[in-house]
């Protein structure tokens, strides 16, 4: 997917995140909400589990290895070495978002 044209579902609440950010949820990244629309992928804390989560910008059920690599390097970067990104499909399986979830060795 192009950077230049996000492919956002009218309804869909994780392509909403992007559209319309509620500036009342926890962001870590991107740095402000302005900056939301510009971005590759989003992390915020989740609603209901209340651990970070991540979010990526178009509205597809998987990524390329490049933007997993850099949706982890950037985890890390914030939350510590000590991380994993857990794939949930309990919310839109076909918009990818996971878990920043401390490992558990």
């Amino acid at each position: 997917m192009s950077k230049d044209k996000p492919l956002w579902i009218t309804g869909c609440p994780l392509c909403e995140a992007f559209t319309n950010p509620d500036e009342s949820i926890k962001l870590y990244w991107p740095e402000s909400i302005e900056e939301i629309k510009n971005s590759e992928f989003i992390i915020i804390e989740c609603q209901s589990k209340k651990i970070p989560r991540l979010i990526y910008r178009d509205h597809i059920p998987n990524v390329l290895s490049e933007s997993w690599g850099r949706m982890l390097y950037r985890s890390r970067k914030i939350f510590g070495n000590d991380i994993k990104l857990n794939i949930s499909s309990d919310f839109i399986r076909d918009h990818f978002n996971c878990y920043v979830i401390k490992n558990e060795y």
